[in-house]
């Protein structure tokens, strides 16, 4: 009997420690996946300022050479990032400041002009001056950017897509409208898991907005999404006030 009782007890532990392994390789995936989208998304960014600066439709010195450089900052970001996490492992490494609203909205938008411009898509911005977060800047911009970025890519050629941002309470609420046409059925938060495509467009890898919800949730957010049946989605998120307290890592 104790023999027997002692091979279960090897089979379970045996179990356990494979659904370990398994988990940790899982992981390990993601992490590598999450790196490669957001140095694709920097690099994106780069490549299109560095062509409207060499086909001469902008001046080498104006607003989209700051857009190049800071894009070329955000790779050398994700990189030194990267680097003290391999140190750190799973410690996080946030680093909060305050910022302008319109400023992130605003470097976003110069960053989707070229894509939007070639479907004829309009991006408006609706946001208050005065707006202040208090957040990692370069986990915002990523995941800020994610969510402009699929929208122009899901809204039908000569659309509009809506960048809206407002104070409710003591959170600042950042909307991202698209024209889509209206989710598919069933479940949103399919959306936001690992490799989840629940649309007809298969290009992307579909990490994009796990990706986002990560760094949204990291700077103590919310992102949501909701449904406008037969005209589009509206994806949004919920930040803390600059005058809030400094969000604990």
């Amino acid at each position: 009997m104790s023999e027997q009782l002692g091979q279960k007890c090897l089979l379970i532990i045996d179990e356990f420690n494979r659904g370990q392994r398994e988990n940790a390789e899982r992981n390990e995936v993601l992490r590598l996946g999450f790196l490669a989208h957001e140095l694709r998304n920097a690099l994106t960014s780069a490549s299109l300022a560095s062509q409207l600066i060499i086909t001469g439709k902008v001046g080498a010195n104006g607003s989209t050479s700051r857009l190049l450089e800071n894009a070329h900052k955000r790779m050398r970001d994700i990189i030194d990032r990267s680097l003290v996490e391999v140190r750190l492992r799973n410690e996080s490494t946030g680093q909060y400041q305050r910022c302008r609203v319109i400023h992130l909205v605003s470097e976003v938008e110069a960053t989707a002009w070229f894509e939007a411009s070639g479907k004829s898509i309009e991006v408006r911005i609706e946001v208050a001056p005065e707006l202040e977060v208090l957040i990692d800047r370069h986990l915002i911009i990523s995941a800020l950017s994610n969510l402009v970025q699929n929208a122009i890519k899901f809204t039908k050629k000569g659309g509009i897509v809506w960048i809206r941002g407002k104070a409710v309470g003591e959170r600042i609420l950042l909307e991202i409208e698209d024209q889509c046409g209206g989710l598919p059925p069933g479940d949103t938060e399919e959306l936001f898991k690992p490799f989840s495509q629940i649309g007809t467009d298969k290009s992307g890898v579909g990490i994009g907005l796990t990706i986002s919800r990560r760094s949204v949730s990291l700077n103590k957010g919310i992102l949501s999404v909701r449904d406008i049946p037969h005209q589009g989605c509206v994806f949004s998120i919920d930040l803390p006030k600059a005058s809030s307290p400094l969000p604990t890592t």
